[in-house]
């Protein structure tokens, strides 16, 4: 079974999570993200899934961290027909993170 007590939003991800639903109440989108964890884990039960790593932003906080993501940006502003390729992105957050960062 799944674990609730391992939910938890960074205030980041707090933030991105709640512009990207149109959630802005916790509680609901607890129960949003609780509710898309269940989904998701019943047709492909990952452990990233199961311990909530979709809702981390990895762009943001991987061994590739802030450098990588500030080369991102700077590759998009510089190169308007660059493209970026997210292998292994789950629900796709890192991408549409960088879809929404100013550029």
């Amino acid at each position: 079974p799944l674990d609730p007590s391992l939910y938890g939003l960074d205030p980041a991800a707090l933030e991105f999570f709640k512009q990207q639903t149109g959630i802005t109440e916790e509680d609901d989108l607890k129960h949003h993200i609780l509710a898309v964890q269940a989904k998701a884990f019943a047709v492909a039960p990952y452990l990233c899934i199961y311990s909530f790593g979709f809702t981390r932003q990895a762009i943001l906080t991987r061994n590739f961290g802030t450098p990588g993501y500030r080369s991102v940006l700077q590759l998009a502003r510089n190169c308007r027909s660059a493209l970026l390729l997210d292998l292994g992105c789950c629900f796709g957050n890192d991408a549409r993170k960088v879809g929404q960062s100013p550029g």
